[in-house]
């Protein structure tokens, strides 16, 4: 029941979402009121019944509210309707966490408050006196502490073990423990039977200081205590209180070693300014400090926290680095100078200092002013709470470097099973960062195959170190869940990590060498009802056309006519193939999902944005019924949420510069799909200024990804694909999540993934199109058998546009490049066989196809086409997906395997030296 009542809410709650989003539009529509309100009296009364409490309490509050909006005794307001979007969010968490009654979900008690204010008092008199007052602040009646423990030498003499008064204190509250090794001598002059450690406890309690003596009563002689509070109590609480001992102390471990990578980098570079992988390195510590920190200040209430706090500090400073090395690293920029080199090792030691305030949370000191000059830090104004998409945001980014790091560290082991010590415990490292963000975001899915590699790897490193077959395949496949877990957070929340997506795609495509399999998606698909009974009865005639042949065989047995007998077999068996297809079609069919299932999530996401970014979006969707690959779906929805807030971030203009213009103060953008060709194709479209190619080809020229002679040349629709190169970006400004040019590329290698094709189409001061092109299914392919060299090979029948044969002599060499002119359009013209290095059989004609794979056309020469076939595709493995020019491999009627080649990627080959 749990499980159908999860189901069926989590379906529901987009319903909700858009119900939501039209009654903000039309607040006077009592038929919108009347869904919301039916649609959350569902979610309460079935979870009730199904046994999610926690759930059904906390949407209670919000059946109230759009009851009384029913009756019109309040008003569908927009703060209403925000309390709604939010709900949601809470409800999704709550079902994630299964409907654990102990644990609050992110945001639950805002949600709950904001209501109660809304909902007026008089409106529920019925309720009990004995309902459970609102919570009180965390901080009431608390205290911070600071202890410092230093036992005598003898204090085990006296029966007493330190490690107990340690507990004792972990139960008066949320304690924070760091052990002094200093005083520890060398092993040549330890006494066992003395204690050298001591240690330094910051402790939040609501016990008093009564309760914390009352601890060391008994050992007082035995130790010397000393006792303070903390100075700065807000902040303290607001730490300590909140961020789990582990998890600080993870922060500081990880955010140290991070400082000793910036210093010894930022030496190499002091030796060789010139050292991209030094710079790359650098630059990724220093991405990694800030990440974290972002994280680690998403856990906490900001507000609390002075301006100056060392959280603050090292999140600015580290930005501040970040924007300073970065002119420095795209291709043709200028060696990193001596006096930039000193002040990444500068605010290295500052971010030390910072650190060390944290740890002992004493107030942070002053920068440097000669620091915050070079880092042009202009104040220490600091915002008194970031947005929530940029704390999910600086959660995504920590969380694909540690996969990214977990990736390298699988790929040692997979190769060989005894990897070096050092291997794994930067496995481990990795495993509790990602724990530790996993925990504070709330994603037990994440946690979980987390926690199975963490068992895995201590059991081997207790055993030795050596790892075998299956517990590196029980590795494998935790990692793949973990990917699929960060993966729906992102397309959960629209975001995506903006400094490193192509590493983390790295580490989810090279892992473990099956991302191409990997889902992003859930593991249950709802099917209609006419769906089920189609594939029934297409069974049931296949059941019915096997039975003719045992009635043939007997027939022939029995010494019939056996022309007469071989008539039958024809028809039986033509008989059998139309149902094979036909059962192959509702097959597929079952597995085709109409767009909506992706399309529906963006209404939110483009609300929430534009709110954000003080637009105004008329946002429309078109096409919703069409329907692709269940599979294409999963992994389709990354790229369009960044090509959606691009047309809103920097495709469309304030409403005051769009009405001086003349333009709708309201930008409108409209996400569409449709049939075209055996294909389907997706279109992003906004109003706004348009592309400008002429500033695309300069901002290429000056980052030194284009010389100046090919832009030159360059025409519009050659020009637009710029936007896809790494490090190229037409963000003006640069905040903690965009702004790096490190997205439009992976869009396009994730399209490309998906053996899709993504256009741009844009006109200055009209608007910009985004067209992606999908086949409808990866694991069905109508192609062309065909023949190269003493090979065979199939190539798909949507990328060909034309197949003709030709004489010989009517190929031409133009500047290397051999060209062809067919219906009166030139095409350059490849040969397969010397692609892929096969002896090439000379004839005086030759048989090309046109092939035609997004914006690329292009002529391949073959032997010759063999014949039309349909095949199912299926991903190459063992090394062998690293060859793009392949889609995949099919086995033919008779057992033979055919490469199916990728069209998108054959011409490159002679490019990269292949033929």
């Amino acid at each position: 029941m749990r499980i159908a009542f999860k189901s069926e809410a989590l379906d529901l709650l987009p319903e909700l979402d858009t119900a939501l989003l039209a009654l903000e539009v039309e607040p006077g529509d009592t038929e919108l009121v009347n869904r919301v309100f039916r649609a959350i009296h569902t979610i309460k009364g079935s979870g009730a019944t199904a046994g999610f409490l926690h759930l059904s309490r906390f949407t209670h509050r919000l059946e109230e509210a759009f009851e009384l909006a029913r009756a019109g005794r309040l008003a569908v307001t927009t703060n209403l309707i925000d309390c709604g979007l939010r709900a949601c969010d809470v409800i999704r968490e709550i079902l994630e966490m299964d409907g654990d009654k102990e644990a609050e979900a992110t945001g639950e008690r805002d949600v709950t408050e904001a209501l109660t204010r809304l909902v007026p008092q008089v409106a529920m008199p019925q309720k009990a006196p004995t309902q459970a007052a609102p919570l009180q602040p965390a901080s009431d009646g608390r205290t911070a502490y600071e202890i410092v423990l230093r036992p005598n030498r003898e204090l085990f003499c006296s029966g007493t073990d330190p490690v107990t008064l340690l507990d004792e204190l972990r139960e008066l509250g949320s304690a924070h423990i760091t052990a002094r090794t200093d005083e520890v001598p060398v092993l040549s002059s330890l006494d066992p039977e003395s204690c050298y450690l001591w240690w330094e406890i910051l402790l939040v309690t609501d016990r008093g200081e009564a309760a914390i003596k009352e601890v060391f009563v008994f050992v007082e002689d035995d130790c010397q205590i000393r006792m303070r509070m903390l100075a700065d109590q807000a902040s303290a609480l607001a730490v300590l209180g909140t961020v789990p001992a582990e998890s600080l102390a993870l922060f500081v471990q990880e955010s140290e070693d991070h400082l000793a990578s910036i210093e010894s980098h930022a030496l190499a570079l002091e030796r060789d300014s010139t050292s991209r992988e030094s710079l790359d390195a650098l630059f990724r510590s220093v991405h990694s400090v800030k990440g974290n920190t972002g994280v680690l200040l998403g856990q906490i209430d900001v507000a609390t926290l002075v301006p100056s706090h060392p959280l603050f500090q090292l999140k600015r400073i580290a930005h501040a680095l970040e924007s300073l090395l970065d002119p420095f690293r795209g291709a043709g920029a200028k060696a990193l100078a001596r006096e930039t080199v000193q002040t990444a090792l500068d605010t290295g030691d500052a971010m030390r200092g910072l650190l060390e305030h944290l740890v002992r949370q004493s107030p942070a000191t002053a920068l440097p002013a000669s620091l915050r000059q070079r880092l042009e830090l202009k104040d220490d104004a600091v915002a008194p709470e970031p947005p929530s998409d940029e704390r999910l945001a600086a959660f995504v980014n920590t969380a694909s470097q540690c996969v990214e790091m977990i990736g390298g560290c699988l790929r040692s082991i997979e190769s060989d099973g005894d990897a070096a010590a050092s291997v794994y415990q930067t496995y481990v490292r990795g495993l509790k960062t990602l724990a530790a963000a996993a925990s504070y975001q709330q994603r037990p899915d994440l946690e979980e195959p987390v926690a199975v590699q963490l068992r895995v790897l201590e059991a081997a490193m207790q055993a030795g170190g050596a790892i075998g077959q299956e517990d590196r395949a029980k590795l494998t496949g935790a990692f793949q869940s973990a990917c699929t877990a960060l993966e729906r957070v992102k397309q959960g929340s629209g975001e995506q990590p903006h400094e490193t997506p192509a590493a983390t795609g790295k580490a989810l495509a090279d892992g473990v060498g099956t991302a191409r399999s990997t889902s992003t998606g859930p593991s249950t698909i709802r099917i209609e009802q006419e769906k089920l009974d189609r594939l029934m009865r297409v069974v049931g005639e296949l059941l019915v056309a096997r039975g003719a042949f045992p009635v043939l065989a007997q027939k022939l047995t029995l010494g019939e006519d056996a022309s007469i007998v071989a008539k039958e077999l024809k028809e039986a068996g033509a008989g059998i193939s139309r149902i094979a297809d036909e059962l192959q079609n509702s097959v597929m069919s079952i597995r085709m999902l109409p767009v909506k299932t992706v399309f529906q999530r963006f209404p939110r996401l483009v609300r929430d944005l534009a709110q954000s970014l003080g637009k105004e979006v008329h946002f429309a969707m078109e096409g919703e019924g069409i329907e692709l690959d269940k599979t294409i779906l999963e992994q389709i929805g990354d790229p369009l949420v960044h090509l959606i807030r691009n047309a809103i971030d920097h495709g469309l203009e304030a409403p005051d510069e769009r009405t001086r213009q003349g333009k709708a103060p309201s930008g409108r953008v409209t996400l569409r799909a449709r049939n075209e060709a055996g294909a389907v194709v997706i279109q992003v479209v906004d109003d706004g200024p348009g592309l400008d190619s002429e500033a695309l080809k300069r901002k290429a020229v000056e980052k030194g990804l284009l010389s100046l002679d090919v832009a030159a040349s360059m025409d519009d629709v050659a020009a637009f694909q710029l936007i896809f190169l790494p490090g190229l970006t037409t963000a003006q400004k640069v905040t903690d999540v965009s702004g790096r040019g490190v997205g439009m590329d992976v869009v396009r290698n994730n399209i490309r993934n998906l053996q899709g094709t993504i256009n741009i189409q844009s006109k200055r001061g009209s608007g910009t199109t985004f067209s992606v092109k999908l086949p409808t299914s990866l694991m069905i392919s109508k192609g062309i058998l065909l023949q190269a060299g003493s090979e065979e090979y199939v190539l798909p029948l949507g990328s060909i546009r034309d197949m003709v044969k030709i004489p010989a002599e009517a190929i031409h060499q133009y500047h290397g490049t051999r060209m062809v002119q067919i219906r009166g359009e030139i095409y350059p013209v490849y040969s397969l066989p010397e692609l892929f290095g096969l002896p090439v059989q000379p004839s005086p004609e030759v048989s090309v196809a046109i092939v035609e794979a997004g914006s690329v056309r292009y002529g391949l020469m073959v032997d010759h086409f063999t014949s039309e076939v349909e095949v199912i595709v299926k991903p190459l493995a063992g090394g062998l997906e690293e060859c793009r020019e392949f889609q995949g491999a099919a086995i033919m009627g008779d057992g033979r395997l055919v490469l199916v080649l990728n069209p998108l990627e054959c011409h490159r080959l002679e490019r990269v030296g292949c033929a």
